[in-house]
C-alpha cells in the first residue's frame, strides 16, 4: 500500500525548519510472503465469521411413542457439546472458490429428481453449478465426500445428526419446526418450489441465528443412518436432515424428521452446511 506522508514545516523567527523524516522502506515481496497471516475474524461467541455459537445441553433425541415416524424412535437422551454452526448453507459461490483453489472438484450441472406426486415421472432440475450468474443458490448435487472436502478446506467439518437436531429444535427440544410452532409458509421456508432452490439465507432467522434449516435443500450430516439409539459403525447410508425446496408434505418439515442418502448420491435437493468444534 502506498503511503502518502505529509510534512508540516514549522518555522519560527530565526529558526530553521526541521529536517524531514525519511519514510521507512516497504517490506520485500519475500518478507510479505513469509509474514504470519492474520487470524480469521471471530464473532463474539468465539466462532469463525459466518458461524453462530450453539450452546450445548441435554437433548431428548427423536420422538416419543405414537408420535413421529418409526425411525425417530425410541426417543433417547444424548449430550450435545457447544459447537459452531454455519448461519446458512454453503452457496454455489462458496463452493466455486474451493474449486478455483484446486481443492474441490466441480459439481455436476444436471440431475433428475423423482416427482413426489408421480413417482414414475422425473423432474428435470438443474444443479446450482449451471447457474453461473446466480451464485447465491445453495451448492447442491454434492456427494458426501465433496461436502467433507469443502468443510475441511475451511478448517471445519460436517455436523453430527444430534448437533443438527439440537440446533433445529432451538436447543431446548421445544420447537416443532426450526422457525417455531407455526405451520410452514413461503415466508419462513423455501418449499413447494418445482423450479429449484431459493437464495441461501433468504428466509427468516431461526433458532441460534441460523437460516434455512427448515427448507431450501436438505443437508448432509456425518452420522450413518440406522435405528436409534446408536448409529452403525459401517455402511454407506448417511443421515440427511431438513426439508428441501421440493418438499410438499408438512410433516416432512418437522425438526425431528430423519431421512437418508447414500454417500455417493448427488441430488438436486441435497446440500450442506459446515460446523466447527469449540
Amino acid at each position: 500500500m502506498r503511503r502518502l506522508l505529509f510534512f508540516v514545516l514549522l518555522t519560527s523567527c530565526g529558526g530553521a525548519a526541521p529536517e524531514p523524516v525519511a519514510p521507512k522502506p516497504l517490506p520485500s515481496a519475500a518478507a510479505t510472503e513469509t509474514a504470519p497471516k492474520p487470524a480469521p475474524p471471530e464473532t463474539s461467541g468465539g466462532c469463525p465469521a459466518g458461524m453462530q455459537r450453539v450452546a450445548g445441553g441435554e437433548l431428548y433425541m427423536g420422538s416419543p411413542e405414537r408420535r413421529g415416524e418409526k425411525d425417530e424412535r425410541p426417543e433417547h437422551k444424548v449430550q450435545v457439546a457447544d459447537f459452531c454452526f454455519a448461519e446458512r448453507e454453503v452457496s454455489a459461490a462458496d463452493y466455486g472458490a474451493c474449486v478455483k483453489n484446486g481443492i474441490c472438484d466441480a459439481l455436476p450441472k444436471d440431475a433428475k429428481l423423482e416427482s413426489q406426486e408421480a413417482p414414475d415421472e422425473k423432474l428435470s432440475v438443474t444443479c446450482s453449478a449451471r447457474s453461473a450468474n446466480d451464485a447465491d443458490l445453495p451448492a447442491n448435487c454434492v456427494d458426501l465426500a465433496a461436502a467433507k472436502k469443502y468443510c475441511a478446506w475451511k478448517g471445519h467439518r460436517l455436523p453430527t445428526e444430534k448437533e443438527w437436531e439440537w440446533a433445529a429444535t432451538g436447543g431446548l427440544d421445544s420447537l416443532a419446526y426450526p422457525w417455531g410452532a407455526a405451520p410452514p409458509s413461503d415466508s419462513v421456508a423455501c418449499w413447494q418450489h418445482t423450479r429449484g432452490p431459493c437464495h441461501v439465507g433468504a428466509k427468516i432467522e431461526e433458532a441460534f441465528g441460523l437460516r434455512d434449516l427448515g427448507g431450501n435443500v436438505s443437508e448432509w450430516t456425518d452420522t450413518r443412518y440406522g435405528p436409534y439409539p446408536e448409529p452403525p459403525k459401517e455402511g454407506t447410508l448417511y443421515v440427511i436432515r431438513g426439508a428441501s425446496f421440493a418438499t410438499t408434505n408438512v410433516d416432512d418439515m418437522r425438526a425431528k424428521r430423519r431421512s437418508s442418502a447414500h454417500a455417493g448420491d448427488r441430488l438436486p435437493t441435497l446440500g450442506f452446511r459446515c460446523a466447527a468444534s469449540l
